[in-house]
């Protein structure tokens, strides 16, 4: 009698492509800046455009700091933007400044300065629930749907979009620190 032998079952999940992203912006600063109002530009700015600011990272080591903020903003139920600021700072020291008779507290740093976006597709909801994550069908549909179907909407309209977007944030941060002129290439 011949013995039956059973295959294991394939427990590996298909990679997915759930993500778009668009190249980076870096800016690289020594000097005196005015920090608060720095933050306060770059969160300002993303509240406008309808972004849900988070937080992510907020790390202190005297002498360095790092700060990073995650942007959200929902496209459609299928598509997300998502932007990323990270602030880097080396070397740093606080320095009192006058301007118009008023004490000003600024700081002379070495700082780096990363813009960075991608359009998420098939993302979790507000509960960390993921409907296209359920079952081995539903992760083949969303590959197939990111790759042939929506990828020419995605990198050429929203990803194009939300990367002039950013440079538009990445051109008033370069104004903010007297980097450059008041007006940009776009």
């Amino acid at each position: 009698m011949a013995e039956v032998v059973v295959p294991e079952p394939d427990l590996k999940l298909p990679s997915v492509m759930k993500e778009f992203p668009a190249p980076d912006f870096i800016i690289k600063y020594r000097g005196v800046i005015d920090f608060d109002g720095l933050y306060k530009l770059v969160c300002k700015w993303l509240t406008n455009r309808k972004f849900q600011l988070y937080e992510t990272t907020h790390k202190v080591k005297p002498p360095e700091i790092e700060i990073v903020l995650d942007g959200r903003r929902k496209r459609t139920a299928y598509k997300r933007d998502r932007v990323f600021v990270h602030f880097h700072m080396f070397k740093n020291r606080d320095v009192l400044e006058d301007y118009n008779g008023k004490k000003i507290k600024k700081i002379d740093v070495r700082m780096k300065i990363t813009f960075s976006c991608k359009i998420e597709t098939g993302y979790p909801n507000y509960f960390g629930w993921n409907r296209w994550q359920e079952s081995r069908f539903k992760m083949v549909l969303q590959n197939f749907l990111n790759r042939y179907i929506l990828k020419k909407e995605i990198d050429l309209k929203d990803a194009d979009q939300l990367y002039y977007e950013l440079y538009e944030l990445h051109g008033k941060v370069k104004e903010f620190l007297g980097m450059e002129s008041k007006a940009s290439a776009y």
